[in-house]
């Protein structure tokens, strides 16, 4: 795409927003725990295991994203990962059990 070019502003506002992802898909989950705990029927300790499980996934997901990056390219790698953070969040809100939930967080 000629408008992501290095050094422009376009370019910038990307991978801000990337960046970005990561801390916003924590900082809004957490409020809604009790919620999640209350709709799902599970334990207020099961569901913080969520947040375990998506850090987890997120220190795992570099180490497997980064040599394929550097084998394949960023933008292919980026793309698919914003595929599966989009699947894995969809999975999140339609799940009906805490496992299918602390799998999702994980994946995403």
């Amino acid at each position: 795409m000629m408008f992501l070019r290095p050094g422009t502003f376009a370019l910038t506002l990307l991978l801000s927003l990337l960046t970005a992802l990561g801390p916003l898909s924590m900082d809004m989950y957490l409020p809604s725990l009790p919620a999640i705990s209350e709709a799902l029927g599970a334990p207020i300790a099961q569901v913080q295991l969520t947040i375990s499980s998506y850090l987890i996934g997120f220190a795992v997901g570099q180490m497997i994203y980064g040599p394929i990056s550097d084998r394949y390219g960023r933008r292919p790698v980026i793309l698919i990962a914003l595929v599966v953070n989009c699947i894995a969040a969809v999975i999140c809100a339609l799940t009906q059990s805490i496992g299918a939930l602390t799998a999702a967080r994980f994946v995403q």
